[in-house]
């Protein structure tokens, strides 16, 4: 319980602290968070090599796949990049007209049933 003696009394709190009072006990309904499940990829995604110096010279390999509905290349600001690609069996091979800049760029292979996310570095 708490006994407050004086109303006007100031309480500090740190950045981000916070309090609930109340007479009736908060039970949250699905439990209190004490963490985070550690969420992994159930099949992996190989971009080779990497780092490359011309994206035409990478492949991306996904184990099980199957049909291709597209494929999204964006930089790391979002910016989709227009990619082509030809699939052979578990194999991507990119094939992009002029040079794509230095720096990082996010693969996004769409399937009817997933979506498989890969880092591609390109370097000068």
């Amino acid at each position: 319980s708490l006994e407050v003696v004086d109303t006007q009394e100031k309480i500090t709190f740190g950045p981000g602290e916070y309090r609930i009072y109340t007479s009736v006990r908060i039970t949250p309904p699905d439990g209190f968070f004490t963490a985070v499940k550690d969420v992994r990829p159930d099949v992996a995604v190989d971009i080779y090599p990497n780092p490359t110096f011309n994206i035409n010279d990478s492949r991306i390999s996904i184990e099980g796949l199957t049909s291709i509905e597209f494929v999204v290349l964006t930089d790391i600001n979002g910016m989709t990049i227009p990619i082509q690609y030809d699939q052979n069996g578990d194999d991507l091979q990119f094939k992009y007209n002029g040079d794509l800049p230095a720096g990082i760029y996010f693969v996004q292979v769409y399937t009817s049933e997933k979506k498989y996310v890969g880092k591609l570095v390109v370097i000068d």
